[in-house]
């Protein structure tokens, strides 16, 4: 990847992404299902955030025009102060499902749960008395809301006139959005009340009718362009409003159709102009107006045609750097018109600072502190940050803390300030970006968990034949740990409360993992779905991965996944030269086996490992590690591993030890599976038999280790409760 492909285009002095040229192209001369599953296609897969993470996008999207500090809430219109106002009850701010999610069960479960088009900020005690009703009149006969000139009455809610367009037009974006693909729910608006047992809501006539009568106002539309900024997709009904009717009703598709919209210069700067091309169909004239308001007709251009193809001159000169301008095309037959609108936000110069010199050489930024304005290509994103790089190089990624992102493979340009946050450099407060789409991926670098440092933090990167100890457990909804290895090193994989991978079953056997390398005090990677763990068929045989001589009788060897536990303790699968012997072999922790040896100097060795078979049965031919020990053997002729005897076993509250005479013990570790610490016991007084408490830990199987001078004995035990 070249850089040149990411900064073609150095970018804006204002937030911006708004809807790109061409965005509801493919949609013209449809309706009914043909129409739905169009805009489906178009504004699906959008870059989801958690429920608790939505919070941040509504309190940029429902920003008081008037009052930056305060939101307008949904169903009052009422401007109230953004913090610490946000609770449960009375006046305090909530996030209101306006597709309420008890239709369709949506609880934590994402996209569907944490969709800022969905997701309002309201007024608490409204939102009780909303509950989870349908929308339809019920004026008449029902319950009066003051403060927010609404009515209920079970199953209806009738909101003020104020909040009815924006509604509906919710209730049909998520009609749209979510069709059953890609796992998702299929939600349905229905011509019905009392749909809460059912992923349906309605009452689809109202709807119709309150979309027809409240077209959307500034606001409505203002809170599109931000909630795109966030999520990458757009409510279609607020750009088209008679898209509904198109397809709810049935409508006869215009005898003019418009599409296949095209700027020749896709960014074309201020003071710039650039050939427009349309397709229209059925019609005799067509005019382009835009201008820096909704339906601005500042600017008028006729275009003229060859055919169906219809061209004019898009100037922006008289346009300054960040204004939105309005567009759109009118056409017309002499008794019928047709339009087509979008929106585009004219780019800027910036000076561009490369992201390896905001990385800098060290472990801390040289910029800590400064603004800077960075261009990369997206390669992550997670609920309150996302990645960026450019290229494929050391130090060329960078954590952005901002809801405001780009689709993964999207260029975008950045302006923020540089923090140093626990270990990870990362780019805060940021005041603008631009994003611009349909670019190719990065294509990550591949490298070994000892290289996960600091030269690649921020960046996307694969680490191959590697084994998860968590293998085929289920993730935790809740923050959570996992743990690959690759025999020698382990690296963490964190996952944050209600994540993408909250409720999915960690694979087993040899996997290649992608995901970017960040910090909390250490390394760890990040990955932005269970899909970024390539599993594929295992028909490779374990990896020797580590030798380490752990003490004067004890060599630990390790593998990069996990063991058949027959073939991993048979003595015979393993040779030392220099005249060390091999009397024992104990695997633990499913990928390291402990041998037992006697003839150990301080010296150089070499093992010789064969026929050892992971748990698909692939085979290990016969392989060697050099390792060198810096322990001299005790003679332990007489001395074997099966006279320390553990009873019971499996034991419950209690274990007993009794260990050889000639054996003077000074402390007892107990370790999991894992190799994590459970609790050491001091012994204190020479004795052959040694009782201690286990009935803090759970069941399973545990490592008993006991520390004499010149001496290290291990076993296994089990707990059963």
């Amino acid at each position: 990847m070249k850089k040149a492909i990411i900064l073609i285009f150095v970018f804006t002095s204002v937030i911006s992404m708004a809807q790109e040229p061409g965005y509801y192209n493919g949609t013209e001369g449809k309706n009914g299902v043909e129409l739905k599953t169009a805009l489906h296609n178009i504004i699906s897969g959008h870059i989801d955030f958690s429920y608790s993470d939505a919070k941040s996008i509504l309190n940029y999207a429902d920003e008081d025009p008037d009052n930056s500090n305060n939101l307008l809430l949904f169903y009052t219109k009422r401007s109230q102060v953004k913090t610490p106002t946000w609770g449960t009850g009375g006046d305090n701010i909530n996030r209101e499902h306006v597709w309420a999610k008890s239709h369709g069960d949506f609880l934590d479960i994402r996209p569907m749960d944490g969709d800022a088009y969905n997701l309002h900020a309201a007024d608490a005690s409204v939102n009780i008395l909303r509950s989870n009703y349908d929308f339809d009149t019920c004026s008449f006969y029902g319950t009066f809301i003051g403060e927010a000139e609404a009515y209920y009455k079970s199953p209806r809610f009738e909101p003020s006139d104020a909040a009815k367009g924006e509604v509906a037009r919710t209730i049909f974006y998520m009609a749209v959005r979510y069709e059953g693909t890609d796992g998702e729910l299929d939600l349905e608006v229905v011509d019905a009340v009392n749909t809460s047992a059912n992923a349906e809501h309605g009452k689809l006539s109202t709807l119709l009718q309150w979309n027809n009568d409240f077209p959307p106002t500034y606001f409505e539309r203002r809170r599109n362009e931000r909630v795109h900024q966030a999520q990458g997709n757009r409510n279609p009904f607020i750009d088209n409003p008679e898209f509904a009717n198109l397809i709810w009703v049935s409508a006869s598709v215009p005898g003019i159709s418009i599409g296949s919209l095209e700027l020749e210069e896709k960014y074309p700067l201020a003071g710039s102009s650039t050939p427009l091309s349309v397709t229209i169909s059925g019609n005799t004239n067509a005019t382009l107006y835009y201008g820096t308001e909704w339906d601005a007709e500042t600017e008028v251009v006729t275009l003229s045609n060859a055919g169906n193809l219809w061209s004019g001159d898009f100037s922006l000169s008289g346009f300054s750097a960040g204004d939105m301008v309005y567009y759109k095309i009118v056409a017309g037959d002499g008794s019928t018109t047709e339009s087509l609108r979008g929106t585009y936000t004219i780019p800027t110069n910036l000076s561009l600072t490369e992201i390896s010199a905001v990385q800098g050489t060290g472990s801390a930024s040289p910029m800590d502190n400064s603004t800077v304005s960075i261009g990369g290509i997206v390669t992550a994103n997670f609920d309150n940050t996302f990645y960026m790089q450019n290229g494929s190089g050391k130090r060329e990624g960078i954590a952005v803390y901002s809801i405001r992102r780009g689709e993964i493979g999207d260029s975008i340009v950045v302006t923020g300030k540089v923090d140093e946050y626990i270990g990870l450099t990362e780019i805060t407060d940021v005041s603008h970006t631009y994003v611009y789409y349909k670019n190719t991926p990065v294509d990550p670098p591949v490298i070994t968990i000892a290289e996960a440092n600091e030269d690649y933090e921020g960046m996307l990167v694969t680490i191959e034949n590697v084994t998860f100890l968590e293998g085929d457990t289920k993730i935790s909804l809740d923050q959570s740990e996992l743990h690959f290895t690759d025999g020698a090193n382990t690296m963490v994989v964190y996952s944050r409360y209600n994540s993408r991978l909250g409720g999915e079953m960690v694979p087993s056997g040899t996997v290649n993992v992608t995901g970017v390398i960040s910090a909390y005090n250490s390394f760890q990677m990040l990955i932005n779905s269970i899909d970024d763990i390539d599993v594929g068929e295992d028909n490779d045989p374990p990896i020797l991965a580590a030798v380490a001589v752990t003490s004067a009788n004890w060599i630990e060897v390790s593998f990069n996944e996990k063991l058949d536990k027959t073939s991993a303790e048979l003595v015979s699968n393993y040779s030392i030269d220099g005249g060390v012997t091999i009397t024992g072999a104990y695997l633990y922790n499913d990928t390291k086996v402990q041998l037992l040896v006697s003839g150990l100097m301080e010296d150089d060795y070499t093992i010789t490992v064969s026929n050892i078979a992971d748990l698909q049965g692939n085979t290990i031919s016969e392989t060697t590690f050099d390792f060198h020990s810096d322990y001299t053997s005790v003679d332990v002729a007489n001395l074997k591993l099966e006279e320390l005897l553990l009873f019971p076993n499996p034991a419950s509250d209690v274990l007993n030890i009794e260990f050889p005479g000639n054996v003077h013990p000074n402390f007892v570790q107990l370790f999991d599976l894992q190799g994590r610490l459970m609790r050491s016991y001091q012994v204190e007084d020479y004795t052959s038999q040694l009782s201690i408490d286990i009935s803090f830990m759970s069941s399973g199987v545990y490592i008993l280790k006991l520390n004499a001078k010149d001496l290290v004995i291990q076993d296994i035990f089990s707990i059963s409760k």
